[in-house]
């Protein structure tokens, strides 16, 4: 995929992070791959990620996490690159954080700081924004949107596509549930704050 990626003029970095309960296999791992591996120590990597074995993280130039760019491996979006799917997904996400370009300070002027999923911007994700989005998408709810005029807009899309597949509808609201009340997982773009670009900064 690097290679494929590079030719079309994009430039990109992969970093392997092997989990910490296959320590045993990271010398394999690491003499069988193009790309660094790394080995986590006592969950210190995934856990100040919030993620899990399997996950992608896709960062914009300059060290933020892009929008979107938390793929929770079987939440959402295909990810298994053994899988025409799969890999096309990967790389389309990838190409889309290149798009953005780079990041910028933490000012949020390579977009503003927002929650995933923090639809009425009250700094917060809670049952709220998931009842919010269900009557915007059902109930014909108006009011202003915090990135733009309509749920198509780039930077409401990237916001409201919590389960991260590209797209705004039932799925997004019952992920935020999930996540809020079953121990489902996060916000496709993790449960921090991340540069949405066309939105506000409404995050700290």
């Amino acid at each position: 995929m690097k290679t494929e990626l590079e030719k079309s003029g994009i430039e990109v970095n992969f970093v392997g992070i092997n989990w910490t309960q296959a320590a045993s296999t990271q010398s394999s791992l690491a003499s069988r791959g193009s790309f660094d591996m790394l080995q986590d120590h006592d969950s210190f990597a995934w856990g100040l990620l919030g993620g899990s074995k399997d996950d992608f993280f896709i960062y914009l130039e300059g060290g933020k996490l892009a929008p979107g760019g938390y793929l929770r491996y079987g939440a959402g979006v295909d990810t298994n690159l053994s899988t025409q799917a799969g890999y096309k997904n990967l790389r389309d996400r990838i190409v889309a954080a290149h798009g953005l370009g780079a990041a910028t300070g933490c000012d949020g002027s390579g977009g503003g700081l927002q929650l995933q999923g923090n639809l009425n911007q009250d700094g917060a994700v809670d049952l709220s924004d998931a009842v919010s989005l269900l009557g915007r998408l059902f109930l014909g709810a108006a009011g202003p949107l915090p990135c733009g005029d309509s749920i198509e807009s780039p930077g409401n899309t990237a916001l409201l596509d919590v389960n991260g597949d590209t797209r705004v509808d039932i799925g997004d609201p019952v992920h935020l549930l999930n996540y809020l009340f079953s121990g489902g997982g996060p916000p496709s773009m993790g449960p921090g704050c991340a540069p949405v670009p066309g939105c506000p900064d409404a995050c700290n």
